[in-house]
């Protein structure tokens, strides 16, 4: 669903699944900008042979005046009131979130 007000800007994707799982909420008065990625699909993060395992689906809820910026992606299972912020390098095989962007954990 996308709110009043809001706005999708050219070459966005948003990609939701076959059910409530894979559900994109847009609120109101929302801006995605230019080639913004929304994508309630993902995999079980796999060992380093093949990091992409099992398909899931979980929503994604964009709170009411967010800005996206422009080639941003989103996630499955993320709710934003503000978006993270990366503004270091992040090294490889690591999972970072946050706002500025932290390092969570080391992937196998």
């Amino acid at each position: 669903t996308i709110g009043e007000g809001s706005f999708v800007n050219s070459f966005s994707q948003l990609f939701s699944g076959y059910n409530e799982d894979g559900r994109i909420t847009i609120g109101n008065n929302c801006h995605i900008g230019m080639n913004v990625n929304i994508c309630c699909i993902s995999h079980e993060i796999g060992d380093s042979s093949q990091r992409g395992g099992i398909a899931k689906y979980k929503p994604i809820i964009i709170n009411n005046g967010c800005w996206i910026g422009a080639n941003s992606f989103i996630g499955q299972g993320v709710t934003i009131g503000a978006g993270s912020v990366v503004i270091r390098d992040c090294e490889p095989n690591c999972l970072y979130a946050g706002n500025p962007a932290k390092k969570i954990k080391r992937l196998n």
